[in-house]
């Protein structure tokens, strides 16, 4: 995922007060189960129920080759079963990168 200001990268939910969920899918089915990384910057922010939480890490669980679910589980406020965007920034210099290298 790019860069450029603003950019969502998916919708997901609070799975409780310190963790969201955003399902991610891939447009072609990866070698391997991916990772997930960021790269020249930190720049992450979860959006919904009247809040804007900034994240400066990512993880990925539940992960196929197709599919995943990009998470923050330190996290400070979101109401739990709320939907809420997983968005980059406007720093304009952070990329999420999804690796499956074997």
């Amino acid at each position: 995922m790019n860069g450029e200001s603003y950019t969502s990268i998916g919708q997901g939910n609070a799975y409780n007060t310190s963790r969201i969920d955003v399902p991610i899918f891939f447009p072609v089915p990866m070698r391997a189960a991916p990772t997930v990384a960021l790269n020249g910057g930190t720049a992450l922010r979860f959006e919904g129920n009247g809040e804007d939480i900034s994240a400066s890490a990512i993880s990925i669980g539940n992960v196929a080759t197709t599919t995943g679910d990009v998470f923050n589980n330190s996290l400070s406020g979101p109401n739990q079963g709320y939907a809420y965007r997983l968005y980059l920034n406007d720093s304009g210099t952070t990329k999420m990168f999804f690796s499956s290298e074997l």
